[in-house]
Order: structure tokens, then C-alpha cells, then sequence
């Protein structure tokens, strides 16, 4: 792992040194404006600059220690997702844990070129199994083209609320995909993207179907309109997810689709609104809470049919920025899926999430939190679940 690292970095290194061919006296960059998100590592500390400022590398990450202590409900989840709470089981053991696994390492490369900027950009974490290396975003930007994987198109990272909780809101589009993207902007308050991304789905796989690879790329797209106030966005995705009928021998194929409005909005100096609302059809692939658990396509009745779930959420969130090294959120969030073809009763139907916390910046480079969690599960015959957690967290930015 370390020795990757390394040739990673001696690569970028090299690239630095190339002749600047065709740039411009000065180094402009593309697409880095940090956002507000305690997630987010931000521009690197240490950065390497070519003769003539015109190419760059930097360097930086976090090492992040955050503390877990679980009151009730969830056990053995380092992730506060509330899916996974139990239902009519009264655990009610207290749980403390502490991990350094969301630590991250970048690297990122910046120069001109005789038609325009050009950025790359790598990051990993230490959050695959057994702290494994685990790659995050990986891609490259050069006129108006970005390849590679990050955030899907159809998320709105710069409206995802400050937590301590690596998940975040249950209802949040949230997905880092490998994708081919376009994106423009237009005058100084409006842009757009579109993009073609890795299909894969989960299913709930009944008698007579099976799991099948995809072969048509999800097709996503937004509008952003910014300002001094803040920012809407307007996104839109849609999937044509295919399954096997066993029965008849056929791949069938089935289309999906999905909206969200997103937006943060500068309420006061002070004080921020970030919100989403999201609703689709064969998307909770993209939904935090649910995604990954067999809901994209579910049976419609007891033949080998499956037709895409309907699910809707939406979350609101308010900063307070007490001081500028000083702040903190309230955020709820709420997921429901419908009610929908044979549907056993145990059936996941209602999610909610609340979190509130507090940061401060000791340093520039130290900040420490902490963040209070309740969760609820409701199944679609009304037996509930609950969680509370406790957060903590201290991180060191380089």
C-alpha cells in the first residue's frame, strides 16, 4: 500500500517537470472551490509548483479519530444508517468504538495547456474491509470534460450538511460512480452537466429471476443556478435496469427515473438552510439508506415480473456559525418507499434521521466535534425500531 502511494506521488512528481508547452503566464484552476463540508479535505497545504507557476502538484488529507458510542439499537454499524436498525428487538447494550479508518490521502495535479486548464485528481480512504486502502475519487478535467469517478452527477455535494456520521442524512443522494461527464457555465450564475454513468443494480430476486450485468449506462443531469444568496440546483437521472426472466429465457429490461431539487441558501452571515427533496422510481441505488439493499426492482405480483420501486425523501438542515472557527447544525432527514406489489409485512417503509453537533477549529489545521444521533425504522406494518449514537471526533488536516 505504502509503496503505491509513493509511485503515485513520484508519477505527479515527474509531471511537474515537463516542459510547459503552449501555457499561459499564470496557473488557472478548474472546478476546486472547496465546499463548506466537514468532509470534504479541502486544497492541499503542501503544493510543488513548476518553473513559471504554470503546472502544480499538491499533497494533503486528514488524520481523522473519530469516537462512536452507541446507547441503543444499532451494534457492530459504523455507519448510522437507519435501514439497518432493528425491529422489535429491545437492544437496549451499550457499545463504545473508536476508528481511524475515514483518515484520507490526496493528490492533486493542476496546469494550463494552450486550450484551457487541466486537473486531476485522486483520493483514497481507509474504510474498505479490515481498514483496507479504499479508493474514493479518481478522475481528471480538461475543457468542460471530467473522466474518471466522483460524485454522481445527480448529488449535490455543496448541500450536504456538516456530520460527524460518515452516511449523513438517511435521504440524501449521495454515490461515487466512474462516469463520462459534460458540464458548462453559462454567464455567471448558471451551469449545467449531463453525464453517462456505471450502471449496476439491486434487485430483490424472486423465483424465476436473476441478477443480470447491466449494458446501459445511467444517463444523469442537472442545472445549477448560483448567487450571492447561495445555490438551486435541479437534477435528473434515468436508469433502464435489466433483470433475467428464467422462465421465458429472456433479459427483460426495465426504465427508471428520478428528480431532486437541491439548494443552499445564505439565510443571514451567519446562518445557512441546506435542503433536498427527491423522488423517483428504481433509484435507491442513489439514496443513502437504501441503497445496495435489493430495492432498485422489486416482484409486482407472484409472477417473474419485477417493476422499480417508487421512493421519495427529503432532509433540511440549519447552520449557525457561532464564530468563524465556531458551528453548528441541526439536520432531519426522512426516506419512505411505497407500498408496492407482494411486499412481505417486515418490508422496509419509513426512515428518519436527526443529528445535531458542534465544530470548532482549534487550529487551521485541528478541529474537534462532537454530535448527538437518533434514528428510527418503521416496517410496512408499523413496527418500529429505534437508535441513539454519540460522535466524536478529532481531525488533523495536512
Amino acid at each position: 500500500m505504502s509503496k503505491s502511494i509513493i509511485s503515485l506521488t513520484m508519477t505527479m512528481i515527474m509531471m511537474v517537470s515537463l516542459p510547459a508547452i503552449h501555457a499561459q503566464d499564470t496557473l488557472e484552476v478548474i472546478n476546486t472551490t472547496p465546499s463548506h463540508n466537514i468532509q470534504d479535505p479541502g486544497h492541499p497545504i503542501i503544493v510543488l509548483r513548476s518553473a513559471g507557476q504554470k503546472y502544480q502538484i499538491g499533497i494533503g488529507g486528514f488524520a481523522r479519530l473519530v469516537g462512536i458510542y452507541d446507547l441503543n439499537g444499532l451494534q457492530d454499524v459504523d455507519d448510522f444508517i437507519t435501514y439497518q436498525i432493528p425491529v422489535g428487538e429491545k437492544n437496549k447494550k451499550d457499545r463504545m468504538y473508536l476508528s481511524a479508518s475515514q483518515s484520507r490521502l490526496f493528490t492533486e495535479f493542476m496546469g494550463n495547456t494552450k486550450n484551457g486548464p487541466i486537473r486531476v485528481y485522486i483520493e483514497a480512504d481507509f474504510d474498505g474491509n479490515g481498514n483496507a486502502f479504499r479508493l474514493r475519487h479518481a478522475y481528471g478535467e480538461y475543457w468542460g470534460f471530467l473522466f474518471g469517478q466522483t460524485w454522481t452527477t445527480f448529488m449535490d455535494i455543496d448541500a450536504s450538511p456538516n456530520t460527524i456520521d460518515f452516511e449523513g442524512p438517511n435521504s440524501q443522494v449521495s454515490l461515487r460512480n466512474p462516469m463520462i461527464r459534460y458540464g458548462k457555465k453559462i454567464g455567471k450564475h448558471f451551469s449545467f452537466a449531463v453525464s453517462a454513468e456505471t450502471p449496476m443494480a439491486s434487485i430483490t430476486v424472486a423465483p424465476g429471476i436473476e441478477s443480470v450485468p447491466q449494458y446501459f449506462p445511467d444517463l444523469a443531469g442537472k442545472i445549477r443556478i448560483d448567487g450571492e444568496w447561495g445555490h438551486l440546483q435541479f437534477a435528473a437521472i434515468l436508469r433502464h435496469i435489466a433483470y433475467e426472466d428464467s422462465l421465458s429465457g429472456k433479459t427483460r429490461r426495465t426504465r427508471s427515473w428520478g428528480r431532486s431539487i437541491t439548494g443552499l441558501i445564505n439565510v443571514t452571515q451567519n446562518d445557512i438552510i441546506m435542503f433536498q427533496v427527491v423522488y423517483g422510481e428504481g433509484i435507491a441505488r442513489y439514496i443513502q439508506d437504501i441503497s445496495g439493499c435489493g430495492m432498485d426492482l422489486v416482484p409486482a405480483k407472484g409472477d417473474s415480473t419485477l417493476k422499480p420501486l417508487p421512493v421519495w425523501g427529503f432532509y433540511g438542515s440549519v447552520q449557525h456559525n457561532w464564530t468563524p472557527t465556531i458551528n453548528s447544525s441541526i439536520i432531519y432527514g426522512y426516506t419512505q418507499a411505497a407500498k408496492f406489489g407482494i411486499q412481505p409485512d417486515d418490508y422496509y417503509k419509513i426512515g428518519q434521521y436527526i443529528a445535531a453537533n458542534f465544530f470548532w477549529d482549534i487550529l487551521p489545521v485541528f478541529t474537534v466535534g462532537i454530535e448527538y444521533l437518533w434514528g428510527q425504522r418503521i416496517n410496512q406494518n408499523g413496527a418500529k425500531g429505534t437508535a441513539n449514537r454519540i460522535d466524536f471526533m478529532a481531525q488533523f488536516t495536512f
